[in-house]
């Protein structure tokens, strides 16, 4: 279950900080970011599990234009088999040819740090693998090979599926149906 999430210099969203419940509804006026907080959960999603690149999934043009910060993040808490995990992303400002690529990111729980991978996607420190350092391109998440990596906690796995679960749809607005029923 998504418990928080965190999103910093994306688009609208500039320091948003979300708890959620069991249930959650996202209210609000037109252009104040609904459907922003959704998009940056399935680029997520397409990052972390689909394997696709930075500049794919978070490009130049998904920025704030206003905010002084000038990296992008995105943290989100996800319960899962009655523990806390915590995945951070931050990527650094575009490039001069407008690539986009991964400063930082982990994966941990209140305990225990599982990953962390830093210096712009160079070196990745798994904390439960002895080798400790893998090279990775700069370009895509780390935590798919840390999965692959032993000895790691068998409900890993199962965290990153439940990550592919979180949005298992595509929001596309254009096909959205609304039907307002009065009461009875």
């Amino acid at each position: 279950m998504l418990k928080s999430l965190k999103i910093g210099n994306f688009k609208c969203l500039d320091g948003l900080d979300i708890e959620f419940g069991p249930h959650a509804l996202l209210l609000g006026l037109n252009g104040s970011g609904k459907s922003t907080v959704i998009e940056v959960l399935h680029r997520l999603r397409r990052f972390l599990i689909g394997g696709e690149r930075a500049r794919d999934c978070f490009p130049a043009s998904t920025r704030t234009k206003w905010s002084t910060s000038p990296t992008q993040t995105v943290e989100l808490e996800l319960a899962h088999n009655g523990e806390l995990y915590s995945i951070k992303i931050e990527l650094a400002p575009p490039n001069e040819t407008g690539s986009v690529t991964l400063l930082y990111e982990q994966l941990k729980t209140p305990k225990e740090l599982l990953a962390r991978n830093h210096t712009g996607g160079q070196v990745i420190d798994v904390a439960r693998n002895t080798g400790g350092v893998v090279s990775i391109p700069l370009e895509l998440s780390a935590l798919p090979l840390v999965l692959t990596l032993q000895p790691v906690p068998q409900q890993l796995p199962l965290l990153l599926h439940h990550v592919s679960d979180l949005l298992p749809f595509h929001l596309n607005p254009t096909r959205l149906d609304s039907v307002v029923q009065s009461p009875s």
